[in-house]
C-alpha cells in the first residue's frame, strides 16, 4: 500500500515492508505458478470443464507467452526480464530452466500444442550444449551471455543437480551425455 519507501534501497531500508521492487518477474517463479495453475485445473477436470476454459489454464498460457520473449537462440530462457531490479539481462539459471521446462512439458502433455513442444526442444539445446560442466559432471548453475558467448558460473548448486535429475530424468541425461 506504500507508494514511496524512504531510503530505499539505502541504509534505512525496512525489511519488514514489502515494496515493489520485492516482486520480481523471475522465470522459475514463474513457472512454478505454471506448475501449480496447471495441477489445480488437472485436479479439476474430472467436473467435464474443458480445460482451456479454465482460468488456471489462461494463467499459464499468459506466463509461458511472456516466457517465450525470454526465451533466446541457444534455447535458455532468461532470468529475468530486462529491467528487473537488480537482475543483468544477460543471466540465464539453469535450475529456473529446469522448472520451465517441466512446465511446458505439462503444457504439451495437456494440449498436445506444438508451440510447447518446439518450446522444450530450444530448452534441450541448452541443456545438452551449454548446462553441463562435461568435466565435473555437474549441471552449472547458470551463467551469462554476453556478445553471443556463453560463460558458466562456476559456483556448485545442488538444486540444479537434483531438481535437473528429476525433471530431465536419468535415463535422458545418460542418453544426451552417456
Amino acid at each position: 500500500g506504500k507508494t514511496h519507501i524512504k531510503g530505499y534501497p539505502g541504509p534505512d531500508y525496512d525489511p519488514d515492508l514489502i515494496v515493489w521492487a520485492d516482486w520480481k518477474p523471475i522465470t522459475g517463479e514463474n513457472a512454478w505458478v505454471i506448475l501449480g495453475a496447471l495441477q489445480s485445473a488437472f485436479n479439476q477436470i474430472d467436473r467435464k470443464v474443458p480445460l482451456q476454459s479454465m482460468d488456471e489454464f489462461k494463467l499459464a498460457e499468459s506466463i509461458i507467452r511472456a516466457m517465450k520473449t525470454l526465451q533466446i537462440e541457444m534455447g535458455a530462457i532468461l532470468h529475468a526480464a530486462e529491467g528487473t531490479d537488480g537482475k543483468d539481462p544477460a543471466e540465464i539459471s539453469t535450475e529456473n530452466n529446469f522448472s520451465v521446462y517441466a512446465a511446458l512439458k505439462m503444457m504439451y502433455q495437456l494440449t498436445q500444442d506444438r508451440q510447447y513442444y518446439e518450446m522444450t526442444k530450444k530448452l534441450e539445446n541448452y541443456f545438452v550444449k551449454y548446462s553441463l560442466d562435461k568435466n565435473g559432471k555437474r549441471f552449472y548453475q547458470g551463467g551469462l551471455l554476453k556478445n553471443n558467448l556463453f560463460t558458466p558460473r562456476q559456483d556448485f548448486a545442488v538444486d540444479c543437480q537434483t531438481w535437473g535429475i528429476l525433471v530431465l530424468t536419468p535415463r535422458e541425461i545418460d542418453r544426451w551425455f552417456g
